[in-house]
């Protein structure tokens, strides 16, 4: 796909990756259209970024709420007749035991993470399915779901959080194979530790031996994301390293476990 005039919308993007990604897509030509919760947050974006009115579109408000992920796709399809690409990158984490989580931030994280994304999804691909039948607008389609390397490798005092992106793993999958002969194509995005805010707006108790990295900058996931609309990939990881990551907790998972609850406990 060319990036340049195509219709990339993408959620959560006042900040971090998804900030990321909105400059990256600007740059390659895209039009945009940016929703997350903080309205100033995306017009200062909008407005570093340079972006003309007729390449940009800001929506703010909630995926949670289905009527308005439905909202979302209308606006852009009023503006640009079409949605090319879905990036759902907005997410919510959460920092805990298991048996400490409170009922109230697992429905907030499960809402967030696993309700918005398909409900976004699942609008997005009925719009592209209609797209795809009319020859004069034909055009390939791309739901990219955003992930995390902890799907794979659950971590201690994450597990509220990795349940959530198994969910949205296993619905992505799903869709995938469900679109594959109408050429919409279904991405997963696996970021390992990044360099956002991210960390410190998630929800439960703070980490008392905060993680010293900070993490890969947010402008490394992006160029994948940029990366992954132009060669139509499947599955995208950022890094190397997080690639085998992953592997070796498939191959070694007694050992993972051991290493991981020792690092979680400080030893």
């Amino acid at each position: 796909m060319i990036l340049e005039d195509s219709v990339v919308l993408i959620t959560g993007a006042s900040a971090g990756i998804g900030a990321a990604i909105t400059r990256q897509v600007a740059q390659a030509g895209g039009q945009l259209v940016l929703t997350g919760r903080r309205q100033s947050k995306l017009e200062g974006l909008v407005s570093s970024c340079g972006l003309a009115e007729h390449h940009v579109l800001i929506l703010a408000g909630d995926i949670r709420e289905q009527t308005f992920c439905q909202q979302l796709i209308d606006a852009t399809v009023e503006k640009y007749g079409r949605v090319d690409v879905v990036i759902n990158n907005a997410g919510l984490g959460h920092f805990g035991l298991l048996k400490d989580l409170h009922p109230d931030d697992f429905r907030q994280i499960w809402e967030t993470n696993v309700y918005g994304l398909a409900w976004l999804s699942q609008a997005a691909a009925k719009q592209m399915l209609i797209q795809t039948t009319e020859a004069h607008t034909q055009r390939r389609g791309q739901i990219i779901n955003v992930s995390s390397i902890v799907e794979d490798r659950p971590l201690v005092n994450q597990g509220a959080y990795t349940a959530s992106k198994a969910a949205v793993n296993g619905y992505s999958r799903a869709l995938r194979m469900e679109l594959a002969e109408d050429d919409i194509t279904v991405s997963i995005l696996y970021p390992g530790l990044t360099a956002t805010e991210f960390h410190t707006a998630r929800l439960g108790s703070s980490p008392k031996n905060p993680n010293r990295s900070s993490g890969i900058p947010a402008e490394k996931v992006a160029e994948q994301v940029v990366k992954a609309i132009q060669w139509q990939k499947q599955e995208i990881y950022v890094t190397w390293y997080d690639w085998f990551f992953v592997q070796a907790n498939r191959h070694f998972p007694a050992l993972t476990d051991y290493v991981f609850r020792h690092v979680a406990n400080g030893k």
